[in-house]
């Protein structure tokens, strides 16, 4: 069995910024799942109203837009961090 180096002393610069962005690759988006969920209140909210159901529309309106704010602090976030 080889010998496992810790740390980054065999890297240089470059080849440590290419492997970041490796990683990155893996590294789950959050505000995918928020998006998909907001729409999805969206086209229930949607199948409601069509319905007469103005009660639920209503309630699902009003997640969809509480599950909007939390996807917009998730992308201020993100830009703020540079990514």
């Amino acid at each position: 069995m080889g010998i496992v180096q810790t740390g980054t002393e065999g890297f240089t610069a470059s080849e440590l910024e290419v492997l970041m962005n490796l990683f990155k690759l893996f590294k789950k988006d959050p505000a995918k799942k928020l998006r998909k969920e907001y729409h999805l209140k969206l086209e229930k909210a949607l199948h409601a109203q069509r319905n007469g159901n103005i009660r639920e529309y209503s309630f699902l309106t009003s997640e969809a837009e509480a599950v909007k704010e939390r996807l917009d602090a998730v992308n201020a976030q993100s830009e703020g961090n540079g990514q």
